[in-house]
């Protein structure tokens, strides 16, 4: 998605120009060079976001499962106890908050692409102008040596280096009148940019800027970039020279007279007002005799606006809808789609803005030898419906079954089934769909169902007993009708477990959160070999919090050492319990740990 990759390019610039700025004041307090730290903000800014954007999904995505996508470093297991808890909880909510971002601004892709091209088209052209009109310039100019420097001679531009293939040294003609301590001066300060090679540092900030012009931290680092290139050269003239009065006076006597061309890419010994104070002030400027608790507390700054940058989350860790042909974390292996072993392009229920809606009430046949033995139970299904709300029968599986003949009745009436699509950015996509299917002898009529919009309530059919089927027995004439197995009293609003069952995410008012732990300690063998990896784990998290170890299941694990990893982890996490009604239930949560070697 384009508008949030703008968004997070936008965003890391800002952090990275934070980062900068406290780096700079940091190396002004001993004076040293600063250039540098713009030129590596720029890159920063420039080239991460680029590689964000090509690279694949990153396996450590907001996956399309409950819970979060918890991803181990090599190094996690040097990380204090209660920090990646904190770390995960930040990453959460910029997650959440840009995976809403993504669904809103869908529709601005194309509108930004254009206006995007159209503005570093304007940027092209007028660099493009300048360079024409230099070069036109540049022809009427003489060559001269000027104190043993061959220079170029303008009628009213300068002092500046221009080109990059060789760079030339551009004096005005009224700079030849000056005393020749002054012009050794400004002849030192140009020749002092080529040796630095400033002219192709600043061209490829330009550069840099024309290729994403509507980046604001882009400006502001280019800005920064000019100026610290001038205090650098100012510092390197002063080491050589030290008359830092008479070379402020020239300063300022320049920056009165001087003009040019192509400011932004040319460095010149004349700057814009303000600029030149800073650069008076900077040179005048003594440092300060306590530097280190400064020092400690800007190099803190620095740190955290780069640890903020790298707490973004990235578009390839939101899903939507123009990101990645999947919405949802792939595995490290291959898949065939988004949801592991799901077509592709499926979203979970929490990944779309509309999601799929029954629009039919199929009848369920109840099995006739089951019924005649007041046998009670259900079917949760999942399966996945397609953009014309057809059942993709061959996705089908029973997660949960009481009985093999309740999970066929299941399976023969899903062609007739039918739903209204789901939605993300007002198109259509497929869904992963997880549907309970309660078989209850004690409900009847269609009042029972109806209240019940997520469950499928199935009545009782007609049809003979297969032979050498062995239920338990009828009651006899007369007889009372034993209570049948499992059979739960539903609540007209919600339906409710039966035995202490754990509730699906969708059967919940509020879903479980993780609040502490969940990283796994990464397995010394795999990450000395570089193996990277994921654990897809199923398991019941607790009315209290925690987690019922017993219940733990593997849906999908990349090595069996990953899998050791994730079960020895499942103790030590503590969640904020799902609730229904506001009461504390169990739910059925599912959850992706990646295994990352490179991180």
């Amino acid at each position: 998605m384009i508008a949030l990759w703008l968004l997070y390019a936008a965003a890391v610039g800002l952090l990275a120009t934070a980062a900068a700025a406290a780096l700079e004041r940091l190396l002004r307090l001993w004076r040293l060079p600063l250039r540098g730290v713009w030129a590596a903000a720029m890159l920063v800014t420039l080239v991460a976001p680029l590689a964000v954007r090509l690279s694949p999904p990153s396996a450590g995505a907001a996956a399309g499962v409950p819970g979060l996508a918890v991803a181990v470093g090599a190094a996690a297991a040097a990380a204090p106890a209660d920090a990646p808890s904190q770390i995960q909880r930040a990453r959460a909510a910029l997650l959440r908050a840009a995976d809403a971002a993504a669904l809103r601004l869908a529709s601005l892709d194309r509108p930004l692409l254009a206006g995007w091209a159209l503005a570093s088209a304007l940027l092209l052209v007028a660099l493009g102008r300048s360079v024409v009109q230099l070069r036109r310039h540049r022809r009427r100019w003489a060559r001269r040596t000027v104190d043993g420097h061959e220079v170029l001679v303008a009628p009213d531009t300068g002092p500046a280096v221009i080109g990059v293939g060789p760079a030339r040294v551009v004096l005005p003609a009224w700079a030849l009148e000056l005393d020749r301590p002054l012009r050794a001066l400004v002849l030192r300060h140009e020749t002092e940019h080529l040796r630095a090679g400033d002219p192709h540092l600043l061209l490829a900030g330009v550069l840099a800027l024309v290729a994403a012009p509507w980046n604001p931290a882009l400006w502001w680092q280019l800005g920064r970039l000019r100026l610290t290139v001038e205090l650098d050269c100012d510092r390197r003239v002063l080491a050589a020279h030290g008359d830092v009065e008479r070379y402020g006076l020239l300063l300022m006597a320049v920056g009165q007279r001087a003009g040019g061309l192509l400011r932004l890419a040319t460095p010149a010994l004349s700057e814009p007002t303000r600029d030149l104070e800073r650069r008076i002030t900077a040179m005048t400027a003594r440092p300060p005799r306590r530097r280190l608790a400064p020092a400690a507390a800007l190099a803190a700054l620095a740190a955290l606006g780069a640890a903020a940058a790298c707490v973004v989350p990235s578009p390839n860790q939101v899903a939507g809808p123009s990101n990645a042909p999947t919405p949802v974390a792939q595995a490290a292996g291959p898949t065939t789609g988004g949801v592991p072993g799901q077509p592709p392009n499926t979203y979970f229920e929490f990944q779309v803005e509309q999601p799929v809606v029954a629009l039919n009430n199929v009848r369920v046949a109840y099995p006739a030898e089951l019924r005649a033995a007041g046998v009670s139970g259900q079917v949760i299904g999942q399966f996945v419906v397609d953009t014309n709300g057809v059942v993709d029968v061959a996705t089908f599986k029973a997660i949960e079954s009481t009985h093999e003949l309740f999970t066929a009745s299941v399976r023969e009436v899903l062609p007739q089934m039918r739903f209204s699509a789901a939605e993300v950015g007002g198109r259509k996509v497929k869904q992963l769909v997880q549907q309970p299917f309660v078989f209850n002898l004690g409900t009847a009529g269609d009042a029972n169902a109806q209240s019940l919009p997520r469950r499928m309530v199935v009545r009782t059919d007609t049809t003979a007993l297969p032979a050498g089927v062995r239920l338990r027995r009828q009651a006899r004439p007369g007889e009372t009708p034993p209570p049948p197995p499992d059979a739960s009293v539903l609540p007209s609003k919600r339906p409710m477990p039966a035995a202490n069952r754990p509730y699906f995410e969708f059967g919940v008012d509020g879903a479980a959160e993780l609040v502490e732990g969940g990283t796994p300690d990464y397995p010394a063998e795999l990450r000395a070999e570089g193996v990277s990896g994921q654990v897809l784990a199923q398991f019941i998290v607790n009315a209290d919090g925690t987690v019922d170890v017993r219940s733990f299941k593997v849906i999908r694990s990349d090595h069996a050492l990953f899998t050791a990893a994730v079960r020895e982890a499942l103790s030590g996490m503590r969640f904020k319990p799902a609730q229904v009604d506001g009461r504390p239930v169990r739910q059925l949560f599912q959850q992706p740990f990646v295994f990352d070697a490179a991180k």
